[in-house]
């Protein structure tokens, strides 16, 4: 379903932009919707009480894609300067697909494999700085940029994270626009508050379909 609405999006914009203004400097506020892409997240040593039986080792989680929904808002630094400022809110959600413990199981080397029915989410709030790149295809508005800020993982502490953007935006009239972009997400480790298991660094990779308005 995600993929379907970012294709739609993107199949929009171009019957559109035969009607489209130069893009112009000023405010803006955008939505977003995406898939998200969540690498295998690792676990440091920690002793597991499975039932009767007792694991210890590092654990490892696998995701399956998840779907991304964000809002940004900001404006230009200065008219005419190419740098553009945003304050950020992304949610993430993706359904752990395994969590596997390797190490010691009773006592004997060995590995077990969970499978929890789990969706995970995390929430991200940042500023972020982007560069505005020469326009092509007459309005076509791509760009890069960088952004820090906090990361709410649901169930665990509070950390920090940063982000790496490309994308572009073509106007719909003098006051709208559509595009595509791809996110990257670092976020640092943390701890689950209930079991105690310490998280390592994470990564998080976004595609996403956007609309927005120009004031």
């Amino acid at each position: 379903m995600t993929k379907s609405i970012v294709t739609a999006i993107l199949i929009l914009a171009p019957a559109t932009l035969a009607a489209a203004a130069p893009v112009v400097p000023g405010s803006y506020m955008e939505g977003s919707v995406g898939e998200a892409f969540v690498p295998n997240l690792a676990s440091r040593s920690h002793t597991y009480a499975l039932g009767p039986n007792t694991a210890v080792g590092p654990g490892e989680v696998a995701y399956e894609n998840g779907v991304n929904l964000g809002v940004e808002a900001g404006g230009d630094f200065f008219a005419g300067s190419g740098f553009r400022w945003g304050v950020a809110y992304d949610q993430t959600k993706a359904k752990i697909s395994s969590f596997v413990i390797t190490g010691t199981i009773n006592g004997f080397p060995g590995s077990v494999t969970l499978n929890p029915d789990v969706i995970e989410k995390s929430e991200i709030a940042s500023g972020n700085i982007y560069y505005v790149l020469p326009t092509v295809f007459s309005r076509v508005q791509p760009y890069a940029g960088m952004g820090a800020g906090m990361a709410f993982v649901r169930g665990a502490k509070d950390t920090f994270a940063f982000s790496a953007t490309i994308g572009a935006r073509a106007d719909i009239n003098s006051w709208s626009y559509v595009g595509a972009r791809y996110r990257f997400f670092g976020i640092g480790p943390t701890t689950d508050t209930t079991t105690g298991v310490r998280y390592e660094s994470s990564t998080v990779h976004v595609v996403s379909g956007l609309i927005g308005i120009k004031f």
